[in-house]
This record gives C-alpha cells, structure tokens and sequence, in this order.
C-alpha cells in the first residue's frame, strides 16, 4: 500500500513539473532572448497647421532619429525599444513631447497640436468650481 503511495506522489509529481515546465520556460526563454531586430514603418499623423518637415522620430533609448518622408519614416531597431514624436533640430526654440510608444512593424505617430475637448470640459469645470468668486 505504501508503494502505491509512493508511486502515485512521484506520478503527480512529475506530472506538475511537467506542466509548470510546459508554461513557465517558454516565457523565460523569451524574456531572457536578446533582442531582435525589426523594420518598423512611423506613419506621421499630423493634426496641427504645420508642415510634416517640422517632425522627427526619435527613438529615446538609443538616440537616434529618423526625418518622415511623406508621413512615413523607417528605420530598423530593436524590438525592445520605443519611438516618440519629436521637434527636428532644424526648429531649436520649438518643444514638442510626444507619448513613446513600443515598437512594432507599423506604429502610428499622432501630432495634435490643440487641446482635446476633454481638458477644455474638465478645465471649465474647474474653473467653475474653484474659480475666484467676484464680488
């Protein structure tokens, strides 16, 4: 009877390791993979009253950058780093801090120049709230 015990532990055993190999190592395996590298296609979005040429792609972790050519910008990177909207050189007194995004093949790159309707509502509301009261 002890052995049958024995034997069905070391079964349960064997088969738990064998699941938690089945579902851990595949990510870590992949976590610890060096990174690989991609061509990623930026399209330029560009919603503000302003040429294209005024926009760059940069790409923070590496410090490289890449000008668009009719909205679309390419470069090859790895796939583990971000690219952001950015102001060209070319325009030194202009700032434009864009939202990184991840890399992948295609990324889209938004320029929006004007304040969303959104903060236009929540900043009136404010204002209405905790606005100076005249007398």
């Amino acid at each position: 009877m002890r052995v049958l015990a024995y034997c069905a532990g070391a079964s349960l055993f064997i088969g738990l390791a064998f699941v938690a190999y089945w579902f851990l190592v595949p990510p870590i395996k992949a976590a610890l993979a060096p990174p690989q590298d991609i061509i990623v296609s930026v399209t330029l979005d560009n919603r503000c009253d302003i040429e294209d040429d005024v926009f760059i792609v940069t790409v923070p972790e590496l410090g490289r950058s890449a000008r668009f050519h009719s909205s679309i910008a390419r470069m090859t990177l790895p796939d583990n780093v971000t690219v952001k909207l950015a102001i060209s050189p070319l325009f030194p007194n202009f700032v434009y801090d864009g939202l990184a995004k991840p890399v992948k093949e295609k990324v889209t790159l938004i320029a929006e120049c004007s304040q969303p309707p959104r903060l236009d509502s929540i900043f009136g509301a404010m204002k209405e709230q905790f606005g100076k009261k005249s007398n």
